[in-house]
C-alpha cells in the first residue's frame, strides 16, 4: 500500500515538473452593475521592455486566460469601449496568476450607452477556495442572505444547520471578519441578499497555520460573504412584528450600520411560534430535566461519535452536541437580543466581537420506541411518553483582537465566555416488553436546576525573521469550566419478572462539576530552498476536571433524616497531560504543493476516585502523529486534494466516572474507570472543477476512518433480579457502560454538480452522497457489529427569471441499511424523501404572493411512526410606501394541519423511532419594514 501510494505520488509529481504553464486569468466586470464586458481586450505585457507576449479577449461570461510560460514582472492592459483603460501591475513566479473578478469603471465622456448581457458563471474556483457569484442567482428583493446561498451548489440548509459541500459550515465571515462568531444561522438570516456580491466555500485552518502556511489539519468548513462596494458605507434593516389567532405572535428587528471598517448589527427577536436563534454554543454541558427522558441510560456514555483531539475543547468533559438548542423537541417560546461589533482601531488593531442573550420557555410532549439489538432473540422493546417543561438562559460573549505591531509582529487575543441557567421539570411513563409479554413499567417525575459557565482565552504571537519563509509563532490558550445544580426523582417501578413487584425511588442529588485547561504550541519554519520549507512544532496541553455527585434517599416518613445514597455518589478528579513534538516538510512546486508532517505524541492520564471508595488509575500512551497533504492545481478551473491525518480522543469525565445514572430506572448506565484513549486514521481526497464555457460547478469528496480503541457501549439487559458492577438490576431493567473497542471503521462520499439550465432559466444542482459504517458494541457479552449504510440523492432547481418571480424547487431521498452480526432478525431498511417548493412572486400593484410547501415521507419505520404529511404555508401580502419598503402579509401556517416531528436513530444497541409535538395550524397578521440606504 505505501509502495503504491509513494509511485503515485511520484508519478503525479513528474507528470507536474514537466508542464509548468503560468496562465494568468480574470473576470472582467462593469463597476457598478457587474455584468461581464464581453469582448474586453486583454493584453499581457512584460516589463520592463513593454513587450507585448500574449492577449486574448474575454468571453460571454466576461472571463479571459492569457497563456505564458514565463516568470518575471508583467502589466495587464485591459481595453473596452465606453470604459477606462485599465493596468494591472503582477509578478510571475513558479504557480498559475488568478486576478478574480476585475471592476472596469465606465468613462464618463462616453456619450451612447452600451449594454452588455451575458451570463454570470455559477462558480470559479481560486486556490483552495470556491466562489460563487450572486450575480448568476436572481432572488426576490427582500430575500436574506440564506435565501440566496440555498439556491447555490453543494449548499444545503436545515433547522439543524447549513451544510456546504457534505459539511457543517461552522464559522461565517463578512468581507474577510468573522460575523456573529460561530452561528452560521444567525449570520445568514440577518444579512439581506442584495447587498452581497459573492460567497466563498473554504476549508478555514487554524491561525498558526494561516501564519506558517503548513496545514496541521485543523480545519473547519467556513463561508465568507464578500458584500457590494455600495453597502459597505450604509444602513440597513428590517423590522417586523404580527399577531394572530390563540395569542400567537412574532416580532423583531436587525439594524446594521456600516461605515467602512466600523460596523454594527444589532438584533432582537421575540415570538412563540417556535422560532429560535441559538447554536451549540449556548449549552454548557448542563441537561435540562425535560431531555430526561432520552438521557436516562438511553444515550449511553459509549457508542459516541469519534472525536479528533489536537485542538483546545471546553474543559469539564461531556459532549452537548447531541442536545441543542436549537433543534430541542416542543414548542417554545423565545427572546434574543444580538450584538454584532467590527472595527479598526487605527492602522495596527483589527477589532471584532459579538454579544447573544437567549431565554428560552419550552413545553414539550415526547414519544419514543426503541428495539434494541438483543442477541438470540426478537429483542427487547421499550417505549415511552413524557412531558416535560424546560427554561433555558444564556448569555454568550466572544472578542477578536488582532494588533499589527509592525510588518514583522503581531498579537492575537480571542477570549469567550458563556453563562446559563437551565431549570425544568418532566413526567414520563415508560414500558418493557418481550416476546408480547411485560417485563416492568415505571412513572417518574424528574425536576433540575442547572447553571454553568465556560471561558477561555487564546494569544497568539507571530514573527517574520528578514529572511523570507522564516517564522516563529506562540500560542496559548488557557480554559475553565464549571457546572453545577440540583435535581430531585421520584419513580414508581413495577417488575413482572416474577409475580408483580414494585419500588419506590425518592431522591435528591447535588452535582458539582469544575475544569481547568491550558495549551502551549509553538512553531518554527525555515526556508531550505527556492521551494522548500522545513518547520519544528512542540505541543503540550493539560486537562483536569474535578466531579462532586451526591445522592440522597428521602426518608421513609416525615422527618426522618436523609440516608446517602453511596452507589449513586461519587467524587473524581482526573487529569490528561499530552506532549507532543513533530518536524515537517512543505515543497511547492507551480501546481503541485506538499505537506507532511511526522510527529510523537506522548500522554498519560491519571484518575482519582476519592468517594465512595479511594483509588488510582494511570494510563500512559505513546502514538505517532503522521499528517500528510497533498494539493495539485491541474488546471486554473481544477484542482485536487489527498489528505491524511491522525487523531487521539481521552474518555471524558463521565465516562470515566464510576457512578450510576438512574434518572431512568429501566435504563441505568454508569462509567468505567479503565478505558483508554481512541486513535483515529483519517484519509480523503476533494476534487473540484469549473467550467466556464457552460457555467457549470463540479465538487466531489471522499474520506475513509478507522479508529482503534473506539469509546463503544455494552449494554447486559437483565432476564432476572441481578447484580452486575455492584448495581442491583431488576429483570427486564437495562445497564449500559463504556467500553474500548477495535474495528470502528466509516467510509463516505459526496458529490455535487451545477449547472444553469438556460430553457428554464433557471439553475440546477444535484447532490449525491453515501456513507458505510461500522461500530462494534457488546450486548448480553456478545460482540455486536452493527453495519449501516446510506445513499442519498437530492436535487435543486432555483428560478434565475426574475426577482420579481423566485422560486426554488428541491427534492431529497434517502435509503438506509442496517444490519447486525449477533441480531440478524432486527436488520432492516428504511426510506425517507422531503420535497420542498419554495416561491414568491411579486405581481402587478405590489401584491405579493408566497408559498412553502413541505412533504414528507417516510416508510419502514415502527408502525405508529410511519407517517406521509404535508406541511403548506401560504401567505398574501401587499407593499406599502411610495418604494415598496413595507409590507402588509397575511399567513395561515400548515393549512392542512398534518405538521410533523419524527426523528430515526440507529447505534449499536438499538433502533429507535422518536417524535415530539408540534405547532400546527395558525394564522398571522404581519407587518415588515425594510430599510435600505446605501451609500451613505
Amino acid at each position: 500500500m505505501k509502495t503504491t501510494f509513494v509511485s503515485l505520488f511520484l508519478l503525479i509529481l513528474t507528470a507536474a515538473l514537466h508542464a509548468q504553464p503560468r496562465p494568468v486569468t480574470g473576470m472582467l466586470m462593469q463597476d457598478g452593475t457587474n455584468k461581464p464586458l464581453i469582448g474586453a481586450n486583454v493584453l499581457l505585457i512584460s516589463l520592463p521592455d513593454s513587450a507585448v507576449v500574449s492577449g486574448t479577449v474575454a468571453d460571454r461570461n466576461g472571463s479571459f486566460m492569457i497563456r505564458n510560460g514565463r516568470k518575471g514582472n508583467f502589466t495587464v492592459k485591459i481595453t473596452y469601449i465606453g470604459h477606462l483603460t485599465t493596468f494591472i501591475d503582477i509578478e510571475v513566479k513558479d504557480r498559475p496568476v488568478d486576478l478574480g473578478f476585475i471592476t472596469i469603471p465606465e468613462d464618463i465622456v462616453r456619450m451612447d450607452p452600451v449594454e452588455v448581457t451575458g451570463q454570470a458563471p455559477i462558480a470559479v474556483l481560486k486556490g483552495d477556495t470556491s466562489e460563487f457569484h450572486a450575480e448568476a442567482y436572481k432572488i426576490d428583493r427582500d430575500a436574506t442572505a440564506e435565501d440566496l446561498v440555498r439556491k447555490m451548489p453543494g449548499i444545503v440548509v436545515t433547522e439543524k444547520g447549513v451544510e456546504a459541500q457534505g459539511e457543517e459550515v461552522k464559522d461565517v465571515k463578512m468581507d474577510g471578519k468573522r460575523f456573529f462568531g460561530s452561528d452560521p444561522r444567525a449570520a445568514l438570516r440577518n444579512i439581506p441578499a442584495n447587498i452581497i456580491q459573492r460567497v466563498q466555500i473554504y476549508d478555514q485552518q487554524s491561525e498558526q497555520s494561516q501564519f506558517t502556511g503548513f496545514n496541521d489539519g485543523d480545519e473547519v468548513k467556513a463561508m465568507n460573504i464578500i458584500t457590494r462596494a455600495s453597502a459597505r458605507n450604509a444602513r440597513f434593516g428590517k423590522f417586523y412584528g404580527g399577531y394572530g389567532e390563540n395569542g400567537y405572535y412574532r416580532s423583531g428587528a436587525s439594524y446594521s450600520i456600516f461605515n467602512g471598517e466600523q460596523r454594527w448589527t444589532l438584533l432582537a427577536m421575540s415570538n412563540n411560534v417556535n422560532e429560535q436563534n441559538f447554536s451549540s454554543e449556548d449549552l454548557l454541558g448542563v441537561m435540562s430535566s425535560g431531555m430526561r427522558g432520552f438521557r436516562g441510560g438511553g444515550r449511553s456514555r459509549g457508542g459516541g461519535r469519534s472525536r479528533g483531539g489536537g485542538g483546545m475543547r471546553p474543559p469539564g468533559g461531556g459532549d452537548v452536541s447531541d442536545f441543542l438548542v436549537d433543534t430541542q423537541n416542543g414548542i417554545a417560546t423565545t427572546h434574543a437580543f444580538g450584538l454584532n461589533y467590527i472595527d479598526n482601531w487605527g492602522k495596527d488593531v483589527e477589532v471584532s466581537g459579538n454579544y447573544f442573550f437567549n431565554y428560552s420557555d419550552n413545553e414539550a410532549n415526547n414519544g419514543l420506541f426503541r428495539e434494541y439489538l438483543l442477541p438470540g432473540s426478537e429483542g427487547q422493546l421499550y417505549s415511552e411518553e413524557e412531558d416535560a417543561a424546560t427554561e433555558n438562559m444564556n448569555h454568550r460573549l466572544n472578542m477578536r483582537i488582532e494588533w499589527n505591531m509592525d510588518e514583522s509582529n503581531s498579537l492575537l487575543i480571542r477570549p469567550r465566555l458563556s453563562v446559563q441557567q437551565n431549570k425544568g421539570n418532566s413526567f414520563a411513563l415508560a414500558e418493557t416488553q418481550q416476546l408480547g409479554s411485560l417485563l416492568n413499567t415505571s412513572a417518574t417525575d424528574f425536576a433540575s436546576d442547572l447553571s454553568g459557565l465556560n471561558f477561555s482565552n487564546e494569544l497568539l504571537y507571530r514573527h517574520k525573521f528578514e529572511t523570507e519563509g522564516r517564522t516563529i509563532s506562540w500560542g496559548v490558550e488557557n480554559g475553565y469550566s464549571h457546572n453545577s445544580g440540583d435535581n430531585t426523582l421520584y419513580s414508581d417501578f413495577i417488575s413482572y419478572d416474577s409475580g408483580s413487584e414494585s419500588d419506590t425511588l425518592d431522591q435528591w442529588s447535588n452535582l458539582q462539576r469544575d475544569g481547568w485547561s491550558v495549551e502551549s504550541s509553538v512553531r518554527y519554519t525555515e526556508p531550505l530552498s527556492e521551494n522548500a520549507q522545513l518547520m519544528l512544532r512542540h505541543d503540550a496541553s493539560y486537562n483536569e476536571n474535578a466531579s462532586d455527585k451526591k445522592t440522597w434517599d428521602r426518608g421513609l416518613v416525615q422527618g426522618e433524616t436523609d440516608i446517602l445514597n453511596t452507589t449513586l455518589s461519587n467524587e473524581f478528579t482526573s487529569q490528561y497531560f499530552t506532549n507532543a513534538a513533530s518536524v515537517g516538510l512543505r515543497y511547492n512546486y507551480g501546481a503541485i504543493d506538499v505537506n507532511a508532517d511526522l510527529g510523537y505524541q506522548w500522554s498519560t492520564l491519571q484518575s482519582d476516585q476519592i468517594y465512595p471508595s479511594s483509588g488510582t488509575l494511570e494510563r500512559s500512551y505513546g502514538t505517532f502523529r503522521p499528517q500528510a497533504r497533498l494539493r495539485w492545481d491541474i488546471a486554473p478551473n481544477k484542482d485536487i486534494h489527498i489528505f491524511f491525518r491522525n487523531r487521539t480522543q481521552a474518555p471524558s469525565v463521565e465516562q470515566l466516572q464510576d457512578v450510576l445514572d438512574n434518572n431512568n430506572p429501566l435504563l441505568q448506565s454508569i462509567g468505567n474507570p479503565e478505558l483508554e484513549q481512541s486513535v483515529t486514521n483519517f484519509v480523503g481526497m476533494r476534487y473540484k472543477s469549473t467550467d466556464l464555457a457552460n457555467g457549470s460547478y463540479y465538487f466531489a469528496f471522499a474520506s475513509a476512518s478507522v479508529t482503534d480503541n473506539y469509546i463503544g457501549s455494552s449494554t447486559v439487559f437483565a432476564g432476572q433480579d441481578t447484580t452486575l458492577y455492584g448495581v442491583p438490576l431488576s429483570g427486564g431493567t437495562q445497564l449500559s457502560r463504556p467500553e474500548n473497542f477495535d474495528g470502528q471503521y466509516s467510509l463516505r462520499g459526496f458529490m455535487t454538480y451545477g449547472l444553469p439550465v438556460s430553457f428554464l432559466s433557471s439553475n440546477l444542482n444535484i447532490n449525491l452522497s453515501g456513507t458505510v459504517s461500522e461500530t462494534p458494541g457488546l450486548i448480553n457479552g456478545i460482540q455486536n457489529e452493527s453495519s449501516t449504510q446510506t445513499g442519498s440523492i437530492g436535487v435543486v432547481l432555483a428560478s434565475n427569471i426574475s426577482p420579481d418571480f423566485d422560486f426554488t424547487l428541491s427534492s431529497d431521498a434517502r435509503y438506509n441499511w442496517l444490519q447486525n452480526s449477533a441480531a440478524t432478525v432486527s436488520n432492516t431498511d428504511y426510506y425517507s424523501q422531503s420535497t420542498r417548493l419554495r416561491l414568491n412572486w411579486i405581481m402587478w400593484g405590489g401584491f405579493v404572493f408566497n408559498t412553502n410547501l413541505a412533504h414528507q415521507y417516510y416508510s419502514g419505520l415502527s408502525d405508529t411512526y410511519n407517517d406521509d404529511y404535508l406541511l403548506w404555508t401560504v401567505s398574501l401580502g401587499k407593499k406599502v410606501f411610495p418604494n415598496e419598503s413595507g409590507e402588509i402579509r397575511l399567513t395561515v401556517y400548515d393549512i392542512l394541519g398534518q405538521n410533523n416531528s419524527i426523528v430515526r436513530s440507529i447505534t449499536e444497541s438499538y433502533i429507535e423511532d422518536a417524535r415530539s409535538n408540534v405547532l400546527q395550524r395558525y394564522v398571522l397578521l404581519s407587518f415588515t419594514w425594510n430599510l435600505r440606504h446605501f451609500g451613505a
